[in-house]
C-alpha cells in the first residue's frame, strides 16, 4: 500500500530519500516544482541564472508573471467549457506554476495558499 503523503519530516516520501525516485509519487509533483523555482531564483540572485529560464524570466517581471497567471486562468476556464479533461488538466497545471512563480516572487509559497485554506475549513 502506498502512503497518502511524505513518510518523513523533510517531506520527502522516505527517512531514506537520496534522490530522484521513479516513479514519483503524485503528492511529490509540487514540492518539486518549488524545488525547481526556489533553484532559478537562488540562481537569478547570484546572477548565475540558466541561460533560458522562463522561470528565472518570470521572477525578474512580476507584471508578467501576473498577467501570465491571468492568462492561464482564462485557458482553464475555455478549456472547461470547450475541450477534453486532459486540457482541463493541463492548463490547470499551468496555472498552478505560474501562481506557484507569483508566490516565490513575493516570498510566499504554495504551503503559504494552504494554510489559509486549512483556516476556511469548517471545523
Amino acid at each position: 500500500m502506498a502512503p497518502a503523503g511524505p513518510a518523513c519530516h523533510t517531506g520527502e516520501r522516505s527517512c531514506f530519500y537520496r534522490g530522484e525516485l521513479d516513479p514519483a509519487a503524485p503528492h511529490e509533483a509540487l514540492p518539486a516544482l518549488e524545488r525547481t523555482i526556489a533553484e532559478r531564483a537562488s540562481a537569478a540572485g547570484a546572477g548565475v541564472a540558466p541561460q533560458g529560464s522562463y522561470t528565472a524570466e518570470l521572477l525578474a517581471d512580476p507584471e508578467r508573471t501576473g498577467a501570465k497567471v491571468r492568462e492561464e486562468a482564462e485557458e482553464v476556464d475555455r478549456a472547461a467549457r470547450e475541450e477534453s479533461d486532459q486540457r482541463v488538466a493541463e492548463e490547470a497545471a499551468d496555472v498552478v506554476y505560474h501562481l506557484a512563480v507569483l508566490l516565490r516572487g513575493r516570498g510566499l509559497s504554495l504551503a503559504d495558499a494552504e494554510r489559509v485554506l486549512d483556516g476556511r475549513r469548517e471545523r
